[in-house]
């Protein structure tokens, strides 16, 4: 599936090897910037669950004891990320549907979110 510059057009192909041109009669209204949406927020904490490291690691040479697996699945610290990271972190908000939310709106409410973990 191709979409036109425009929007306006939209080409598919199938398995049966046909083509179909398509034309788009919508009328979508881009809803402006904003600095944040609140519906982004699990995007948000899925990213500093996965920026904060574990409060231990598992034994390579021999099978874990419960506590040990508990702490290894227990987050502890500061979590900690580089720009190309928050920048993957905009690109996967704009596939999940907030690519209009401002950078810097993302960052901020990161930056409290993180803060807010780490008291």
């Amino acid at each position: 599936m191709a979409i036109s510059p425009e929007v306006r057009y939209c080409l598919s192909g199938s398995f049966d090897k046909t083509l179909k041109l398509w034309e788009l009669d919508w009328a979508y209204e881009f809803p402006g910037w904003a600095e944040w949406d609140a519906g982004a927020e699990p995007y948000l904490q899925h990213f500093l669950t996965r920026h904060t490291l574990a409060a231990a690691q598992l034994p390579a040479d021999r099978e874990p004891t419960p506590q040990e697996v508990t702490a290894a699945l227990t987050r502890q610290g500061k979590p900690a990320w580089t720009e190309e990271e928050f920048k993957a972190l905009l690109l996967e908000l704009s596939r999940r549907g907030y690519g209009w939310l401002k950078p810097e709106g993302v960052r901020r409410k990161l930056e409290e979110m993180a803060k807010a973990e780490t008291g």
